[in-house]
């Protein structure tokens, strides 16, 4: 007659085991540039819409009263790539995933002097701009391609206050209704980066 305990260990094992092999997996998704490479955090890429004829890369530019560009947008030719963009996950993991937290900087020479470093991404009302404090921001495949995204714009790090974000006007701005920007990522080299580990 086996042990009680023993009866109680099997048990449990088993239990173990059937969890293990039923739940959903929970393994993390690499976001993929458009040469099909894992993005990797900390290093800089163009970030391009995928609407043809609907304006170029995303860069900088002056609205309303602006003295200083600090309105991001789509860039009006629609043959350029923007300005680098670096990517930096918040919580320091090598490679950028879906739906991590992600912060996100104006890098390069070409970023308007008058503009303030670090050239952080954020909202201003539903606008975004250069703001002077980490916003998170995530990215979501958009089906069925693997590798273009949208973006979400998260309050309070908070998942549940995700807003999308999206072109109006060549402006980007952050609206829980209407269609999401599209956009795919080409590596862009700045200041000599290498596809190595980048510290945040």
């Amino acid at each position: 007659m086996k042990s009680p305990m023993l009866v109680n260990a099997t048990f449990f094992f088993l239990f173990v085991f059937l969890l293990a092999t039923t739940l959903p997996s929970t393994k993390a998704i690499n976001l993929i540039d458009a040469d099909g490479n894992a993005m990797v955090s900390g290093l800089s890429y163009y970030m391009i819409p995928v609407a043809n004829g609907n304006g170029g890369g995303i860069t900088l530019g002056q609205t309303g009263g602006d003295t200083c560009p600090l309105t991001i947008l789509q860039d009006a030719d629609s043959s350029s790539t923007g300005l680098p963009v670096k990517l930096s996950d918040m919580g320091g993991i090598y490679h950028v995933e879906q739906d991590s937290p992600i912060r996100l900087e104006f890098v390069g020479n070409n970023v308007p002097s008058c503009v303030p470093s670090p050239a952080l991404w954020g909202q201003v009302d539903q606008n975004l701009k250069i703001v002077n404090s980490v916003t998170d921001f995530r990215f979501q495949e958009s089906a069925p391609d693997k590798t273009t995204y949208v973006i979400s714009e998260c309050l309070h790090y908070d998942v549940f206050q995700c807003s999308r974000v999206k072109s109006v006007d060549k402006k980007l701005v952050v609206s829980t209704s209407g269609k999401p920007l599209v956009v795919k990522f080409k590596r862009a080299y700045v200041n000599s980066e290498r596809d190595s580990w980048s510290i945040v």
